[in-house]
């Protein structure tokens, strides 16, 4: 098994290309192609307590978000791949998310696994788990 550990943005193509997807798709507001982007039983933790399980509750908990005029911005910190797994961590900037409308910043850790398809798929994504 091959693990490679960085703390650079040089990231590998194929999972930097989840991420940018992903920040592509919410500014779109795909929820459909969001949702395709985690497994089948993943976890998202929304908001500190608040969780979303499985593809149908993730994307509405998006839907829900932009619909209130959530925006994101994500700043790659760190990952590290083992094999089909890698852990992610990410400085991400959500905004239009408070009643006075000041930005929430926060560091993220996602769990993701390569499918036989070789794309990269969200398990667990927790924008707030170091909080």
């Amino acid at each position: 098994m091959t693990v490679t550990t960085t703390t650079t943005t040089t990231w590998p193509d194929d999972l930097a290309d989840a991420f940018r997807s992903f920040e592509r798709h919410f500014a779109a507001g795909d929820f459909d192609a969001i949702a395709e982007q985690y497994g089948p039983d993943a976890v998202l933790v929304w908001a500190p307590g608040e969780r979303a399980e499985g593809r149908a509750a993730i994307r509405a908990a998006f839907e829900a978000a932009h619909a209130r005029g959530a925006g994101l911005t994500m700043e790659p910190r760190a990952f590290h791949i083992a094999g089909d797994l890698a852990v992610t961590s990410f400085v991400i900037t959500f905004t239009g998310m408070t009643p006075d409308g000041s930005p929430v910043v926060t560091t993220s850790t996602e769990v993701l696994r390569r499918g036989t398809d070789g794309r990269w798929r969200f398990e667990v994504d927790d924008p707030f788990f170091s909080a």
